[in-house]
């Protein structure tokens, strides 16, 4: 089981998926601002929304780790 804070998507999914075999299924439970596990039963559903949450978090032109042209492609 992964735990991951709502406000630190980036970086504690990539300190606890890099610890973790990603071979095998990874049930994730998301940590709320006051510290309380968010009721969910992961069948897919919350990894999902862990990836999407990723994903838009750590391509977020606003970090800096990337730039979008015209188009919005990123570079």
């Amino acid at each position: 089981r992964v735990t991951i804070q709502r406000e630190h998507v980036a970086q504690d999914g990539f300190d606890r998926l890099a610890e973790g075999d990603l071979k095998a299924p990874t049930a994730i439970t998301f940590i709320d601002q006051f510290g309380n596990e968010e009721a969910g039963i992961d069948c897919g559903g919350v990894f999902k929304e862990f990836l999407t949450s990723l994903c838009k978090e750590v391509f977020d032109t606003d970090r800096g780790l990337w730039l979008a042209n015209k188009s919005r492609d990123c570079w």
